[in-house]
């Protein structure tokens, strides 16, 4: 029996799968969205920023809502340099 004779339930886990299994192919066929050397690169500079803001909690000091803005991007490029490395 084929995808179209199947019942709909069974269509629709089918047509799930198909597209599942499509995504994966692209994904393994596209290029990183950056090379290692800069990924290394943006890591290090935001890890020396989560250093610094970690120093200044250590003080007592409270972080301004700008530092705590910065510090919220650098979990996000932290975030997404290990999505795209672990994909």
């Amino acid at each position: 029996m084929n995808a179209l004779q199947a019942e709909p339930a069974q269509r629709a886990e089918a047509a799930i799968d198909e597209v599942l299994t499509q995504c994966e192919k692209w994904n393994r066929k596209r290029p990183r969205a950056f090379t290692s050397r800069d990924a290394l690169i943006a890591l290090q500079f935001e890890a020396t920023l989560v250093h610094v803001v970690s120093a200044i909690l250590r003080k007592g000091s409270a972080l301004s809502d700008e530092d705590h803005a910065r510090l919220v991007v650098a979990c996000g490029r932290i975030n997404a340099i290990v999505d795209e490395a672990i994909r």
